[in-house]
């Protein structure tokens, strides 16, 4: 019940935030969570204080006591806050308890209902995601986010007729949604439908990033086709308008990479690894070399988890003191205290509703760059590296809209300087790391899948499924590869640089 007394004080810790007097606010909360121990409002505050401070154990906590009747939480921007504060800080349990308990008069809210759908998708739990909207239809074919949303549910979960249908209905009601025209290319091999539906998107205009993401999305509709000519026309295009929004500085890359290959020196690391006994697995390579089938094949290995693409790395580092400033330490030899971050790596994976298995499978790619740091985490971790031709990566990633962090993708040049410069460091990692990375090549794991699985399951020390076994895997999948890693076990993508041998240029003769 909020009296006015509560009303008056709530009023105040508004006021002191607004005013940027946290401490204030916060001294406040403490005393008035005493008097109104099951206040949501007070509640709501003191999550967000205890989340920002990392006090985990205080957060869960309030939100066990918020949770616990999660239908008094019947104002909208407190619920939106709540979902875009758990998300915010990966407590995406707790999002999903607040998101399958909602108030009854909120259950017809579309913005409601994309952000529960939101929070599902983070917390990998998709079925429930689907379950919701298929209750609440009327509300999904009247919004065509929710019916986007939908649409990328099916495509990670490997339905791809009912993702193309619901991606052709998005098109239908709103023909400039680029992210509908991006994510329709990459469901399979692309229709003369939904080239239509790609071309009508492109003459709606719009910004410099919608405009990439439906030329790249043209340029895989056209290769699709066999039009190789046209394909190259539009990555080029899409590329261009990327330029524009983001740049990428090559001297600063490499300046990054001497620094981390001049202070990892094996009596540096030596000095300061943890102790942690824990074998994950992690799997880098360029983009579109291959990690994502990798993964696929480790997904329904007893005991692994499939961790997919997260910054769980980096949020783990965030518990050092140190953080991202960890080689000045490394270089002084001062010690670093790993437990924190080493369990909240752990716990990163754990708040994911799927999450089983004792050792996770970490597949971002550009964890090339932290195979330091991950040997220093984790001393015992297993480092596959997945090689490929770097003309098919060149071609794939051209071929690919990216982030902006992802700059050097928009640029030939640049991508083969990145694949120098991942060279350099696989290179160090491998003389430092030995026995403990794999290369293991893409172009021999299509052709020779089992020769290739049984070295993986040697190094692993376990037993790796058949190539049959691997397309049940149940897993859904996020990245670019979603509808390729589906397929049967095939050699399509080696040489696939050859249909633009000519646009490659000088490219070839230095790296074929």
């Amino acid at each position: 019940m909020n009296t006015p007394g509560l009303q008056q004080a709530l009023a105040q810790v508004h006021q002191w935030l607004t005013t940027g007097q946290p401490q204030q606010a916060e001294h406040l909360l403490l005393q008035l969570i005493t008097q109104y121990p099951t206040n949501t409002v007070v509640l709501t505050h003191l999550i967000g204080f205890a989340l920002n401070k990392k006090q985990y154990a205080s957060a869960e906590k309030y939100i066990d006591t918020l949770l616990a009747h999660p239908e008094q939480i019947i104002d909208k921007q407190q619920f939106l806050h709540l979902i875009r504060m758990f998300i915010q800080h990966n407590r995406f349990k707790a999002g999903l308890r607040l998101s399958s308990n909602v108030a009854d008069n909120l259950k017809g809210d579309a913005e409601v209902l994309a952000a529960r759908c939101h929070c599902a998708i983070d917390a990998r739990a998709l079925a429930d995601a689907q379950a919701w909207l298929a209750q609440s239809n009327d509300v999904v074919e009247g919004s065509p986010y929710l019916m986007h949303t939908r649409a990328n549910i099916a495509s990670m979960q490997g339905d791809f007729d009912s993702a193309i249908r619901d991606f052709h209905l998005v098109l239908a009601k709103e023909p400039g949604n680029s992210y509908a025209a991006a994510r329709i290319a990459k469901c399979g091999r692309v229709s003369d439908e939904t080239l239509t539906a790609l071309l009508d998107a492109l003459a709606q205009g719009g910004d410099d990033e919608a405009k990439a993401r439906i030329h790249l999305a043209l340029g895989k509709a056209y290769s699709d086709q066999g039009d190789y000519s046209q394909a190259w026309e539009h990555a080029e295009k899409g590329n261009q308008f990327n330029k524009n929004v983001a740049k990428f500085d090559a001297t600063v890359f490499q300046q990054q990479v001497d620094h981390i290959i001049e202070a990892f020196t094996a009596p540096r690391v030596e000095a300061i690894q943890s102790d942690n006994t824990q074998e994950h697995v992690f799997i880098v390579g360029m983009p579109r070399s291959g990690t994502t089938l990798a993964e696929q094949i480790l997904s329904i290995v007893d005991d692994y988890y499939a961790g997919g693409e997260t910054p769980a790395l980096e949020y783990a580092l965030g518990f050092t003191r140190e953080g991202g400033a960890y080689t000045q330490s490394l270089i002084q030899g001062a010690p670093i205290d790993w437990t924190a971050a080493c369990n909240a790596y752990n716990d990163y994976f754990a708040q994911f509703a799927n999450f089983s298995g004792k050792l996770i499978v970490n597949k971002v790619p550009t964890n090339f760059f932290h195979v330091g740091l991950i040997k220093l985490m984790f001393p015992k971790a297993k480092i596959i590296n997945m090689q490929r031709d770097p003309l098919d990566v060149a071609v794939s990633v051209f071929f690919e809209t990216f982030s902006q962090y992802f700059a050097y993708t928009n640029d030939l040049k640049d991508i083969f300087f990145v694949f120098e410069q991942y060279q350099r460091l696989m290179t160090h990692w491998s003389a430092l790391f030995k026995d403990d990375v794999l290369n293991v090549s893409y172009q021999a794991l299509v052709s020779d899948y089992q020769a290739q699985v049984d070295n993986i399951g040697q190094f692993l020390g376990r037993q790796l499924p058949s190539a049959d076994e691997i397309r049940g895997a149940a897993n859904h999948v996020e990245t670019p590869s979603l509808w390729q890693v589906r397929q049967p076990i095939n050699t399509n993508a080696v040489k696939k640089w050859k249909r633009y041998e000519t646009q490659l240029g000088e490219f070839v003769k230095q790296y074929s």
